[in-house]
């Protein structure tokens, strides 16, 4: 008997011998009915396709007439069945390196017995590794060798000689795993991004160590040597990719490396303040203008207004953040002096610019 899967098409080849311009007729049914359906009644069309709808056993009666009238049955079986299904599972999505993971090889449908093949490989790689060749076994281990995604292919086949495929993922990760994440994945020029440090199964007290460099850079920038702190910010002047680089050391030596990628965008709007006259004598008035230029979403802006001496650390305030676009202040003290202008938009970002002013007697 013939096998064929559910929505598939048999086809009916008519054959006669021994008699004059055979005409031939077909019928089918499905073997538990009685009533015979037509598919084709007397004709000379020798290739007759029937699409069964249902998934059982049926027969086909094939009838062959000559040109005396003389009559021939000949009947045929089929079966439909179901098209073979791969099920086969696997016992974890996740597991430690050092650990395995037991693929459970399992079908359904088609025609039994099934033999199994099984094959993985590192998700990155090209070439799979046959862990197992077409087998009756059904539960095949699998241990991972690096820390690393693996894809697990299982292949089944049925006793027509039918095939199905079934890939399945396991991440392997390392006893020691470094979770640190980034606030965003993209912030302006000169703006705080909060990194969160954190670890699982690290033994002891975890320190971590932080480094950046552009993306089509080779060489890091060291930001934070090994400290206890759980978090901590970068904050980048230039605009660009770049990578941040995140060391988790635990109690015993052992390191985790997380690479987080941050997109540095350039501000919307440029600080264009300036001093109208960058050099005055001791008692005379500096005065300081504050603009800026940028698109209407970053407007209105607000300008704050610092000073101090060269080569001091404290500055003095003249503004606190107001529209207020002309700020004046009068030196007491002859010598170089910083102005200091922040400009902050409608989303609150804020660009620094520096100017200089000389003071004399």
């Amino acid at each position: 008997m013939n096998s064929l899967f559910s929505g598939g098409s048999v086809k009916v080849n008519c054959q006669a011998t021994n008699g004059k311009s055979p005409a031939f007729a077909v019928y089918y049914k499905q073997l538990k009915q009685n009533g015979w359906t037509v598919v084709q009644d007397y004709s000379t069309n020798k290739t007759v396709t029937i699409t069964p709808r249902t998934i059982t056993d049926y027969a086909v009666k094939v009838k062959a007439r000559d040109a005396d009238g003389t009559v021939s049955e000949k009947y045929l079986h089929f079966s439909v069945i179901k098209k073979l299904v791969n099920q086969s599972e696997i016992s974890a999505a996740e597991i430690r390196l050092g650990s395995s993971v037991d693929v459970t090889c399992k079908a359904s449908f088609g025609k039994a017995p099934y033999s199994y093949a099984v094959y993985y490989k590192q998700e990155t790689q090209e070439k799979w590794t046959r862990l197992q060749d077409y087998s009756t076994r059904n539960v095949v281990k699998v241990t991972p060798k690096a820390a690393k995604k693996y894809r697990i292919r299982v292949e089944v086949k049925d006793a027509l000689g039918s095939t199905a495929e079934k890939e399945l993922s396991v991440n392997v990760l390392e006893d020691f795993v470094n979770c640190s994440s980034l606030q965003k994945s993209e912030a302006y020029v000169k703006t705080d991004v909060r990194v969160t440090l954190v670890s699982v199964r690290g033994k002891g007290s975890v320190q971590y160590a932080l480094y950046l460099k552009k993306a089509s850079e080779t060489k890091w920038k060291c930001l934070q040597n090994y400290s206890n702190q759980s978090y901590t910010y970068v904050n980048i002047a230039s605009a660009g990719d770049y990578t941040v680089r995140v060391k988790a050391k635990d109690g015993s030596g052992r390191i985790a490396v997380k690479d987080l990628t941050l997109t540095i965008l350039p501000l919307p709007f440029e600080n264009c303040s300036s001093i109208r006259t960058p050099q005055i004598i001791c008692g005379e008035t500096a005065v300081v203008d504050c603009n800026a230029v940028g698109d209407e979403s970053s407007m209105p802006y607000q300008f704050a207004v610092f000073y101090r001496r060269q080569g001091n650390t404290s500055w003095t305030c003249i503004q606190s953040y107001k529209a207020n676009q002309t700020v004046t202040f009068s030196p007491t003290e002859s010598g170089d002096y910083v102005v200091r202008v922040k400009c902050k938009d409608a989303r609150n970002l804020v660009s620094d610019k520096d100017l200089y002013l000389a003071v004399t007697r």
